[in-house]
């Protein structure tokens, strides 16, 4: 038997119907009057059926069409075309009609070819023609009688009718075919489905009990019969059968998660947790349905009320009860994953979802670290390597960028955006030299004709010649960088910010930075720059307008010194001094060392010697 899933999920069959064309299997019943057209058909049919082999499908099709041509008596050719006609028609009614009637004709003459009606039958059922699927796999059922996957296709069948004569008809089928064969899970929840939609609670208990009956010590049928009178509303029973399943067969994970899972639907979390983790060390379970626990388990806590009951505790803050609830879910989580990677030691994709957890909670670091463990198990992911640089970058961590760098570009030599990446961290550690090392080496690994990758790297090169002094080479490589990519952003907004910094060019700066908010109308660094622009510019107002919107599209936490230092300034020259110095002292926080700020606090003004 297999497996069980969740009670009302429809479940296939125990039915394998290799839908094999009749272009191999059937008989030519056609008389030809032509001997020569009869062996050429008969030719360009083999050929056809020789490219079909191949996957060829455009070229089967259009033999098909070459052989009917040579002979359009021939039934069997005409059944092969309808059913192509159809697999190619899209959404062409029309031409899936003519196919249709093309396969129609042949079964009605010719009911007796198995494999030509088994693939009449789904193509029915696949078209929404229900009654003639019907007919195709009553008609099989009288000819072949011994075949049980045609009973069990006819079963459904007449189970899907609306007739209850039919209905009938199938449970009938179903019980003959269960003498046969031996009780079976599927067949048995497909009954029970059936009386579920007409509440016969009688019935049901009669299928679930003979089902009991023939496996007693079946962990796999008791977790089932929880799930029937779960849906029946049986919560004690579900409970006996649910619990009776874990004593049956102790090392079945299956059994201890469908308990888990009845005890969150009845809202006792702690039980709940307790069955999770009993499921999740259970040596029966594959990584596989462990992670997709796992998911559930990340979505139950995820959709959860983390305040749910923080109105028992009147002494402690409702915020503060949501953080603690908040870490002891995430502490639970972790345990969960540890438990699974303790299984599964060495299975990179138990790893690789462990990072996708951690990466949804911010924490990088931690996220960076599974996701390393993972490519040292299976170092062949090209992407896996990018997102884990990414996450060395978001965890501000310059030196796991270098390491990881390093080894990226030893599995993947051609790829250029591993030396640009390294050459970010190089650029953090002030490391200028080898930084431009690692931008030329990028610039050499980029297609020519990959502009804006280029423009990227030349701009990238004009940060790194500012940050180490040669301006005038910056603003040179600045400039190369527009001209190859005219909509680099970042070239455009780094050269007016630094040409305001220096004091020179203000009307080229405005221009650039005027571009570069039109290409990113929300990008706060943007704004900052076209507000420190128009402030070196004098143009206090304007520069008092756009850095208010600056603001207010970064979050506190996203703040920087220099942002607030250039909040604080612009509102000095509107005349808000008790603004700029709250600005400036904020500024101060974030860059406690900076003289010109310190003296802005001290002194309350931007005025001084």
């Amino acid at each position: 038997m297999a497996r069980h899933t969740q009670l009302l999920w429809p479940l296939a069959l125990a039915v394998t119907l290799i839908v094999v064309l009749p272009a191999i299997a059937g008989s030519k019943p056609a008389k030809w009057d032509d001997e020569a057209s009869r062996r050429k058909a008969d030719y360009i049919f083999l050929e056809a059926g020789h490219q079909k082999a191949l996957d060829a499908n455009d070229a089967y099709f259009d033999l098909l069409k070459s052989a009917l041509r040579e002979n359009p008596d021939d039934k069997m050719l005409d059944f092969s075309y309808g059913f192509y006609q159809i697999m190619v028609s899209g959404k062409d009614s029309a031409a899936i009609a003519r196919g249709y009637d093309r396969m129609q004709g042949y079964f009605h003459a010719h009911p007796e070819d198995f494999y030509s009606s088994v693939t009449y039958g789904r193509v029915s059922e696949m078209l929404g023609r229900p009654e003639e699927a019907l007919e195709v796999w009553r008609q099989l059922h009288v000819i072949y009688p011994e075949r049980t996957e045609v009973a069990y296709r006819y079963a459904e069948a007449l189970l899907n009718s609306r007739d209850t004569l039919l209905n009938a008809k199938a449970i009938a089928l179903y019980d003959s075919l269960e003498v046969m064969d031996g009780k079976d899970l599927q067949v048995s929840n497909t009954k029970i489905r059936y009386y579920l939609t007409r509440n016969d609670t009688a019935h049901i208990y009669d299928e679930l009990q003979s089902l009991l009956t023939a496996f007693p010590h079946s962990a796999q049928i008791s977790s089932y019969a929880g799930d029937v009178h779960t849906a029946l509303g049986d919560k004690e029973g579900a409970l006996e059968f649910y619990r009776n399943a874990c004593e049956v067969d102790s090392t079945d994970g299956y059994a201890f998660y469908s308990l888990a899972n009845f005890y969150n639907s009845q809202g006792d979390t702690e039980a709940y947790k307790r069955e999770i983790v009993n499921a999740l060390k259970k040596t029966s379970l594959d990584l596989d349905t462990k992670l997709q626990i796992l998911k559930s388990v990340v979505e139950n806590s995820q959709s959860g009320d983390i305040l749910a009951d923080s109105v028992l505790v009147d002494s402690v803050p409702a915020d503060t009860i949501a953080v603690n609830r908040l870490a002891q879910r995430q502490a639970e989580i972790d345990n969960l994953f540890k438990i699974v990677l303790d299984e599964h030691p060495h299975e990179p994709d138990a790893y690789k979802f462990y990072a996708s957890y951690l990466l949804s909670m911010a924490d990088y670091k931690a996220a960076a670290d599974m996701l390393a463990r993972s490519l040292e198990l299976d170092p062949a992911d090209e992407e896996q390597w990018t997102a884990l640089i990414s996450l060395n970058m978001q965890a501000n961590d310059p030196q796991g960028v270098e390491t990881n760098a390093l080894r990226a570009m030893h599995y993947y030599p051609s790829n250029s955006q591993f030396p640009l990446m390294l050459s970010a961290a190089y650029q953090q550690e002030q490391r200028y030299n080898d930084a431009l090392q690692m931008l030329n080496k990028s610039e050499e690994l980029t297609d020519s004709t990959d502009l804006a990758t280029l423009s990227a790297i030349t701009g990238a090169k004009g940060d790194i010649e500012y940050a180490s002094g040669d301006k005038a080479k910056a603003f040179g490589y600045y400039r190369k960088a527009i001209e190859l990519y005219p909509q680099n952003w970042t070239a455009l907004n780094n050269c007016a910010y630094y040409l305001a910094c220096e004091d020179r060019d203000l009307d080229e700066a405005l221009t650039m930075v005027k571009k570069a908010v039109e290409g990113r109308p929300d990008e706060p660094t943007s704004l900052d720059t076209y507000a420190w622009v128009l402030f070196k510019l004098k143009r206090y107002p304007e520069a008092k307008e756009i850095i208010d919107k600056a603001l207010s599209l970064t979050e506190p936490a996203d703040m920087t010194a220099e942002e607030y230092d250039h909040a604080g300034d612009i509102y000095f020259m509107n005349g808000d001094r008790d603004k700029a110095l709250e600005y400036w002292r904020e500024a101060l926080k974030l860059d406690k060392d900076n003289a010109s700020i310190k003296r802005k606090v001290k002194n309350k003004t931007i005025f001084f010697d």
